[in-house]
Protein backbone atom coordinates (compact mmCIF):
# COMPACT_ATOMS: atom_id res chain seq x y z
CA UNK A 1 0.00 0.00 0.00
CA UNK A 2 1.48 3.35 -1.08
CA UNK A 3 -0.13 6.11 1.15
CA UNK A 4 -0.66 9.78 0.18
CA UNK A 5 2.85 10.36 2.57
CA UNK A 6 4.54 9.16 -0.18
CA UNK A 7 2.95 11.48 -2.87
CA UNK A 8 3.38 14.37 -0.88
CA UNK A 9 7.17 14.82 -1.88
CA UNK A 10 6.80 13.55 -4.98
CA UNK A 11 4.13 16.55 -5.45
CA UNK A 12 6.93 18.41 -3.52
CA UNK A 13 9.78 17.77 -5.96
CA UNK A 14 11.58 16.22 -3.49
CA UNK A 15 13.39 13.17 -2.78
CA UNK A 16 12.34 10.30 -0.22
CA UNK A 17 12.77 6.89 1.63
CA UNK A 18 9.56 5.44 2.09
CA UNK A 19 9.20 3.55 5.90
CA UNK A 20 6.55 1.33 4.45
CA UNK A 21 6.27 -2.33 3.08
CA UNK A 22 8.52 -4.69 1.52
CA UNK A 23 8.26 -3.68 -2.33
CA UNK A 24 7.21 -0.28 -1.86
CA UNK A 25 9.82 1.27 -3.86
CA UNK A 26 9.49 -1.35 -6.38
CA UNK A 27 5.77 -1.11 -6.54
CA UNK A 28 6.26 2.71 -7.21
CA UNK A 29 8.56 2.28 -10.50
CA UNK A 30 5.99 -0.37 -12.09
CA UNK A 31 3.50 2.87 -11.83
CA UNK A 32 6.30 4.51 -13.55
CA UNK A 33 8.01 6.23 -11.07
CA UNK A 34 11.45 6.79 -10.97
CA UNK A 35 13.55 5.72 -7.29
CA UNK A 36 16.92 7.46 -5.82
CA UNK A 37 19.53 5.04 -6.36
CA UNK A 38 22.26 5.09 -6.64
CA UNK A 39 21.78 8.78 -4.66
CA UNK A 40 19.93 6.70 -1.89
CA UNK A 41 20.48 3.49 -0.97
CA UNK A 42 17.00 1.31 -1.48
CA UNK A 43 18.59 -1.91 -0.72
CA UNK A 44 15.90 -1.85 2.05
CA UNK A 45 13.06 -2.23 -0.30
CA UNK A 46 14.08 -5.59 -0.41
CA UNK A 47 14.35 -6.67 3.36
CA UNK A 48 12.14 -8.42 5.87
CA UNK A 49 10.90 -6.19 8.41
CA UNK A 50 13.15 -5.82 11.09
CA UNK A 51 16.18 -5.56 8.89
CA UNK A 52 14.36 -2.65 6.66
CA UNK A 53 14.02 -0.04 9.53
CA UNK A 54 17.80 -0.59 10.56
CA UNK A 55 18.47 -0.69 6.57
CA UNK A 56 16.03 2.85 5.80
CA UNK A 57 17.77 4.52 9.27
CA UNK A 58 21.33 3.78 7.87
CA UNK A 59 20.17 5.29 4.12
CA UNK A 60 19.14 8.28 6.47
CA UNK A 61 22.08 8.58 8.42
CA UNK A 62 24.16 8.41 4.62
CA UNK A 63 21.80 11.25 3.83
CA UNK A 64 22.18 13.37 7.01
CA UNK A 65 26.19 13.07 6.37
CA UNK A 66 26.06 14.84 2.90
CA UNK A 67 28.00 18.49 3.25
CA UNK A 68 26.60 19.89 0.02
CA UNK A 69 22.67 18.47 -0.07
CA UNK A 70 21.81 21.36 -2.48
CA UNK A 71 24.43 19.21 -5.58
CA UNK A 72 23.16 16.36 -4.24
CA UNK A 73 19.41 17.38 -5.06
CA UNK A 74 20.23 18.68 -7.83
CA UNK A 75 22.32 15.60 -9.45
CA UNK A 76 18.57 14.08 -8.67
CA UNK A 77 16.59 16.78 -10.62
CA UNK A 78 15.40 14.77 -13.40
CA UNK A 79 13.98 11.92 -11.37
CA UNK A 80 12.24 14.83 -8.80
CA UNK A 81 10.95 16.24 -12.18
CA UNK A 82 9.89 13.04 -13.71
CA UNK A 83 7.74 12.24 -10.94
CA UNK A 84 6.23 15.48 -10.15
CA UNK A 85 5.07 15.48 -13.81
CA UNK A 86 4.08 11.70 -13.75
CA UNK A 87 2.25 12.57 -10.57
CA UNK A 88 0.38 15.96 -12.56
CA UNK A 89 -0.57 14.19 -15.83
CA UNK A 90 -2.78 11.29 -13.69
CA UNK A 91 -6.21 11.05 -15.24
CA UNK A 92 -9.10 8.44 -15.49
CA UNK A 93 -6.12 5.91 -17.36
CA UNK A 94 -4.06 5.47 -14.31
CA UNK A 95 -4.92 3.44 -11.16
CA UNK A 96 -7.02 4.18 -8.60
CA UNK A 97 -4.50 4.68 -6.04
CA UNK A 98 -3.38 7.62 -8.26
CA UNK A 99 -6.99 8.84 -8.64
CA UNK A 100 -6.86 9.26 -4.86
CA UNK A 101 -3.76 10.49 -4.32
CA UNK A 102 -4.22 12.88 -7.00
CA UNK A 103 -7.31 14.16 -5.38
CA UNK A 104 -5.53 14.51 -2.46
CA UNK A 105 -3.03 16.22 -3.50
CA UNK A 106 -5.44 18.94 -5.09
CA UNK A 107 -7.26 19.18 -1.79
CA UNK A 108 -4.27 19.45 0.06
CA UNK A 109 -2.70 21.88 -2.23
CA UNK A 110 -6.07 23.45 -3.01
CA UNK A 111 -5.12 23.60 -6.75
Amino acid sequence: FISEKTFKPIAALQPFVIVGSKHSLKYLRKLGYKTFSPYIDESYDELEDGERMAAIAKSIRKILEIEDKVAWYESMRDIVEHNHNLFMEIGPKKSQEHIAISNYYYEYFNV
